[in-house]
């Protein structure tokens, strides 16, 4: 009786030791949601400031001070990095984008009125692509993302302005508004290989997802200039609004959309024919738009009363307006992917990472490892539970780190309540079972 009673009121005591370490680490972050809904990231030309909008509540959680007049803005493909081009201070500013601080200043040139206008980043994350003018040459700057510096600038056309990457990371394309022509660089080489002539100011250039065809407004002409891909040349133009801005493509590839800065509406492309299809009202003074990577939603942003349009893409319906910086350009792909954070290292996510804290290797086991005992190590594939097995036999379990949801054989110890035993030999199989039925309801 006493002995039950004991037992009971041990199997207590440990689910009291879970229940506290639970809160403890859900207050550091741990959720087992999904990850970070994307973030759309705003330059703001007069307050030298990038506004941070989360996707998911469509509200302000950030604003960065960067450069004098920022411009153009884009972000690494894995969302972890944001390259912001600011025209007066000769600089890109490199913002971490989980932190939301800038931690690199790259100087563009040592030049007066450098102007960097543009920004792209190659689909690796290893190069970003930057339009500049200088009172002497156009060109376009590479940066290395690693060492955050410039490798050489590739002369193009005059003005050069808008500029996109395409998806196979091969070829770089730059509008040039004072030659009314596309430049089109290698990426292997960092050279102009064509040049292609479009219409009367080109600005904004995307290119279509499955890499086929290029789309560039011309602010002059009011037109959407359409390029085949194959044979670098304009197959068709779009009559769109007056002074087409910026431009997107909506991830599926069946829609271009256009914002139009001096008739404050959009134009809606349907890419199977190249016509519009739609125009609606985009606020006022549209400069910039961006397409939510699930492709529900729009956002743009209205120069004229510095605040971010969430459009609905199925309604055109205005969801919602966001008070963002003075005079929001975020001319570029300003929208990342969805944000997935690993601040221990541990290979999860730390959204479903119970123990966001995991050192590797761990402190356990303090004496040796026992058989069918366990202890997290690390190996060229990633993290596992190592073990001894019994002479002349196999191991009786594997564990991995995705099964402890993110925690280790000494994080295990503390979670569930248990002694020094399991500290000197690793974790048995009976407390490995529990923890990852616990966390893994």
């Amino acid at each position: 009786m006493n002995a039950q009673l004991h037992k009971k009121k041990t199997e207590t005591l440990c689910y009291l030791c879970l229940g506290m370490f639970l809160v403890t680490v859900s207050l550091l972050g741990w959720t087992a949601s999904a990850n970070a809904a994307p973030f759309a990231y705003i330059s703001n030309s007069n307050d030298d400031t990038v506004s941070v909008i989360d996707t998911a509540t469509d509200s302000v959680v950030a604003t960065v001070p960067v450069g004098i007049v920022p411009h153009g803005i884009a972000v690494h493909p894995d969302g972890t990095r944001v390259y912001v081009a600011n025209q007066v201070s000769d600089t890109v500013s490199v913002i971490d984008a989980v932190t939301n601080s800038v931690i690199a200043t790259v100087l563009i040139a040592t030049a007066p009125i450098t102007t960097p206008t543009a920004i792209a980043v190659h689909p690796d994350g290893t190069r970003v692509y930057v339009t500049t003018t200088t009172s002497s040459s156009n060109s376009v700057v590479v940066i290395d993302t690693t060492a955050n510096s410039v490798i050489a600038p590739v002369p193009v056309g005059a003005a050069p302005r808008g500029i996109a990457v395409h998806p196979d990371g091969t070829r770089v394309y730059v509008t040039n508004q004072d030659s009314d022509t596309v430049s089109v660089i290698d990426t292997a080489t960092d050279s102009v290989i064509t040049t292609v002539s479009v219409g009367d100011v080109p600005q904004g250039v995307v290119v279509h997802p499955d890499g086929t065809r290029v789309y560039v407004t011309n602010i002059r002409d009011n037109n959407v200039s359409v390029i085949d891909t194959a044979t670098d040349s304009v197959i068709t133009t779009v009559s769109v609004g007056t002074s087409p801005w910026n431009i997107a493509v909506h991830p599926d590839g069946t829609r271009v959309y256009v914002v139009n800065l001096n008739s404050n509406n959009l134009s809606l492309i349907d890419t199977a024919t190249d016509s519009v299809i739609a125009t609606v009202p985009a606020g006022v003074k549209p400069s910039g738009v961006g397409v939510h990577p699930d492709g529900t939603r729009l956002y743009v942003t209205n120069s004229g009363v510095s605040a971010i349009l969430v459009i609905d893409t199925t309604t055109f319906n205005v969801i919602t307006s966001v008070p963002v910086g003075d005079a929001p350009v975020a001319f570029g792909p300003f929208i990342g992917p969805a944000l997935v954070l690993d601040r221990d290292g541990d290979g999860i996510a730390d959204t479903d990472d119970a123990c966001p804290d995991t050192v590797i290797p761990e402190s356990v086991p303090t004496v040796r490892l026992g058989v069918n005992r366990f202890a997290l190590t690390a190996d060229g594939d990633g993290f596992t539970f190592d073990t001894t097995a019994p002479r002349g036999r196999g191991p009786q379990k594997f564990f991995t780190i995705e099964d402890t949801a993110g925690c280790s054989c000494e994080q295990i110890i503390e979670g569930l309540g248990l002694g020094k035993g399991h500290t000197k030999f690793g974790c048995s199989i009976s407390a490995m079972e529990e923890w990852v039925r616990r966390v893994n309801p």
